[in-house]
């Protein structure tokens, strides 16, 4: 994995957030053995089925591409990582923020979607990614900054959306079609292999 830091990072957030893609590649590698075991293995079939409501399988090219983009991203590509601190360096960069959406609350984010291999991605990485848990969640609906990599690496590669969150009400009515294209859909699958 190759990762470009601008002037912005300090050591230690340097090695916080490589510590987390170190793990995310560990993850999307696991989960890529495990999506293509899904249709001669039962415990790969269920967790299939658990994170994109897909029991007749058809889904299954659509996902095994966006969790191959992912891991392939983590794996071969390179990764542009930008640490932008507090609300005046975002819009600096001439972003602007969703409504209702505080800037302190914002753990990382792409502009970029569905790009392919060989186009730069760069993830920014907000306030918040250091504020909480980095690496595992305390219960799956918790936040942490591996998830929240896992999420936007999806929007940048897999050129998902945000239908619902896992810990949404309605994500459980999200039909295979939705949750195909929904980004909370791959990190909860993704860490699904992050057990210690």
């Amino acid at each position: 994995m190759t990762i470009t830091w601008d002037a912005t990072w300090t050591t230690g957030h340097k090695h916080t957030v490589q510590a987390a893609m170190d793990r995310i590649q560990l993850m999307l590698t696991k989960a890529m053995m495990s999506i293509h075991a899904v249709q001669r293995d039962n415990a790969a079939r269920a967790l299939y089925v658990k994170h994109f409501n897909n029991a007749a399988l058809d889904k299954l090219p659509a996902v095994t591409a966006v969790v191959r983009a992912m891991h392939d991203r983590v794996a071969k590509n390179a990764i542009t990582m930008t640490f932008v601190p507090d609300l005046a360096s975002f819009n600096a960069l001439g972003f602007s923020l969703p409504a209702g959406v505080a800037y302190s609350n914002v753990g990382a984010f792409v502009v970029q979607s569905g790009i392919a291999s060989g186009t730069p991605l760069t993830i920014y990485v907000g306030p918040s990614f250091f504020s909480g848990l980095v690496y595992l969640p305390k219960a799956p609906g918790d936040a942490s900054g591996t998830g929240v990599l896992l999420h936007e690496l999806s929007h940048g590669v897999g050129g998902t959306r945000d239908h619902a969150y896992t810990h949404s009400p309605n994500y459980k009515s999200l039909s295979a079609v939705q949750r195909v294209a929904n980004a909370d859909s791959y990190r909860a699958y993704a860490q699904e292999f992050d057990k210690l």
